[in-house]
C-alpha cells in the first residue's frame, strides 16, 4: 500500500503576513515580513493573488524566511512584493484528509492478560501490548530508516507489585525483591524505590525458574559470532540471551531460531543473536536465554519508530503523560485531563497531584492514543533500561551491552539528532543502542526531548516523571545515576 500523505497542523484564524521579497516557483526560500504568523515547520504556507494561488512546503524558519521550500500546487509563475501569504485550508489538505479517513484510521494494538507464578509463589497478573514486526520510516537521518522493529510484548503499563492497589504498593519490600517479581496492573501504585538491578531481577522472577534456560554453547560450523547450538530446542524460549565469553556476559537480542534442518540437522537448536560477540562462540561459552527481562534500546527505538509513524501517517502527536504534576503539561488544569493521584506520592510544593495511578489518564497518554496502546512512556515516573556505562571509562558504554565502548555525548542538553551508523542490513547499533549522536538545540522530530549525563558508573532511565514538563518523552535518556540509586520517582516495565 502506498504511503499515507502527512499531515500538516492548521494555524487557528489563518492570520496573514505578506512576501518582503519576489518569490518564483522553484526557488529553496520565501523570505516573509512576518513570519511569526505561520506554523512551525514543517508545514504549508498559500500564497494568493496575481498570478493565482500558490501552496508550499516549507521544512525550515530562520528569522522571517521560509527555507526548503517545494511547490505542492499553483502555476509555475512569480509572486511579487506584498502578495498575501497565510496558512490557509488548501487541496492537499483536503486530499490528504480524504485519504487518511479512508485507509489511514490509527490501528489497535493487540493486548492480553497473562497470570504467571513468580519464585515466591505469587500470581502475577500481568496487563501486555503486542509490538508486531515493522520497519522504520520517516526519520530525517536515512541510516536509522528501514530497520527492523518490533516483534515483542511489552507491559501495558508501570510495572507494580503482586498486590498493589489504588491505596498501596503492596506488600513486597520495595528495594529487596528476593523471589518476588513483577506484575503489571492499571490503576494501581506503581513500583519505584528499586534500583536498576533489582528491577532487571523483579522482571526475570516473572515466571520462577522456567523463565531461564540454561547451558553450554555448542559452535556454529566453521565458528560464527552471531550463532550457536542450544543444549536442546526447549531452551529457545526468549528474546534475550546473555552469553558468557572470555569471563564477560553479554547481553544480546535473540533475533532469529531455529532453521533448515534439511541442510543441517542441528538447526532446529540454532539461535542467531545481534550484534555479533568481540570472538567466535566455543564450546568454553554458557548461554542463558531469557523470556522476560528488562527492555533495553532496541524496544524503546521500536516504540518510538512506531510513534513517528503514527505522527506521519494517521497525524497523532507523540503521546502525552503526567509530565506535570498530574496532567501532560500542554493540557489545562482539568480534572478531565489528570489522572489519578496516587496517594503513596501525593502532591507537595504546592502541587495536589504528583505521581498518578498506572494507566489513568487521558487516552493521549497511550502510544496509540487508544485503550489498547501502551500507556505512561512519557513522564510520570523514569523507567530502568538494560544499559549501563561508564565502568571502565566516564560516557562509556560497558563492555556487557550492545555498543561497547561507543562515547556518548559528554554534555547534557537537547538530543539534536540520534546515533545512526551505517546499518548491518535490516539491523543496527544505531537501534540497539538508541541514544543521542549529539546535543544542540531541541527538535520536533525528537519531541524536544532532553539527554541527561554525568560522569561515573551510571544506568540508564528513560521516559521522564511528573515534572520535566517537555523535557519527557520517548527520546529522553537518563543516564546520571548510578545503578544503585534508589528513588520515588524511578520505577520499571518488562518485555518479552
Amino acid at each position: 500500500m502506498d504511503e499515507l500523505p502527512r499531515l500538516y497542523p492548521a494555524q487557528p484564524g489563518s492570520p496573514y503576513t505578506t512576501l518582503a521579497a519576489d518569490h518564483t516557483s522553484g526557488g529553496a526560500t520565501i523570505v516573509l515580513t512576518l513570519a511569526s504568523q505561520l506554523p512551525a515547520a514543517p508545514n504549508l504556507i498559500c500564497l494568493e493573488g496575481t498570478p493565482g494561488s500558490g501552496v508550499f512546503l516549507y521544512t525550515g524558519k530562520s528569522g522571517n524566511t521560509l527555507t526548503g521550500i517545494t511547490q505542492v500546487e499553483g502555476p509555475t509563475a512569480t509572486w511579487p512584493v506584498g502578495t498575501y501569504a497565510f496558512r490557509g485550508f488548501s487541496a492537499y489538505d483536503h486530499n490528504s484528509l480524504k485519504t487518511h479517513a479512508t485507509r489511514g484510521s490509527i490501528p489497535e494494538l493487540r493486548n492480553r492478560i497473562v497470570f504467571e507464578t513468580d519464585g515466591a509463589g505469587k500470581t502475577l497478573e500481568i496487563h501486555e501490548v503486542w509490538i508486531p514486526l515493522f520497519q522504520s520510516k520517516y526519520w530525517s537521518q536515512e541510516n536509522l530508516n528501514n530497520l527492523d522493529c518490533g516483534g515483542f510484548w511489552i507491559d501495558k503499563y508501570q510495572a507494580c507489585m503482586f498486590d498493589a492497589t489504588g491505596s498501596s504498593r503492596g506488600s513486597v519490600s520495595a528495594n529487596s525483591p528476593g523471589l518476588n517479581g513483577a506484575a503489571c496492573k492499571p490503576h494501581v501504585v506503581p513500583w519505584t524505590d528499586i534500583n536498576w538491578s533489582n528491577a532487571r531481577a523483579a522482571v526475570e522472577n516473572r515466571g520462577g525458574a522456567a523463565n531461564k534456560a540454561t547451558g553450554t554453547c555448542a559452535p556454529y560450523s566453521g565458528g560464527s559470532t552471531t550463532q550457536f547450538y542450544v543444549e536442546n530446542a526447549g531452551h529457545l524460549i526468549g528474546r534475550r540471551a546473555y552469553i558468557t565469553q572470555g569471563g564477560v556476559t553479554y547481553v544480546r537480542r535473540v533475533v532469529r531460531t531455529g532453521g533448515n534442518t534439511t541442510a543441517d540437522p542441528n538447526a532446529a537448536n540454532l539461535v542467531e543473536f545481534y550484534p555479533a560477540l568481540p570472538a567466535a562462540v566455543t564450546s568454553d561459552d554458557e548461554y542463558t536465554i531469557v523470556r522476560r527481562f528488562l527492555p533495553g534500546g532496541y524496544e524503546w527505538f521500536s516504540l518510538a519508530a512506531l510513534a513517528r509513524i503514527l505522527e506521519v501517517e494517521c497525524g497523532l502527536p507523540y503521546c502525552g503523560g503526567n509530565t506535570d504534576w498530574g496532567k501532560f503539561h500542554r493540557d489545562p488544569r482539568e480534572r478531565v485531563y489528570e489522572g489519578i493521584p496516587d496517594p503513596v506520592r501525593p502532591g507537595y510544593q504546592g502541587n495536589a497531584v504528583a505521581r498518578t495511578l498506572t494507566g489513568s489518564g487521558a487516552l493521549s497518554w497511550s502510544l496509540n492514543g487508544k485503550e489498547s496502546g501502551v500507556w505512561d512512556l512519557k513522564g510520570n515516573v523514569w523507567e530502568w533500561v538494560d544499559l549501563r556505562i561508564g565502568t571502565a571509562a566516564n560516557h562509556t558504554i560497558d563492555a556487557e551491552f550492545p555498543g561497547a565502548g561507543h562515547l556518548l555525548p559528554t554534555t547534557s542538553g537537547y538530543v539534536q539528532a540520534l546515533y545512526d551508523p551505517a546499518p548491518d542490513g535490516a539491523r543496527s547499533l544505531g537501534a540497539e543502542i538508541f541514544a543521542p549522536k549529539t546535543i544542540g538545540s531541541a527538535q520536533a522530530e525528537f519531541d524536544s526531548n532532553r539527554y541527561y549525563q554525568n560522569t561515573g558508573q551510571r544506568a540508564a532511565e528513560r521516559g521522564g516523571n511528573w515534572n520535566n514538563a517537555a523535557n519527557a518523552g520517548l527520546f529522553c535518556l537518563y543516564v546520571s545515576h548510578a545503578p544503585s540509586n534508589v528513588d520515588y520517582y524511578i520505577g520499571f516495565r518488562g518485555v518479552c
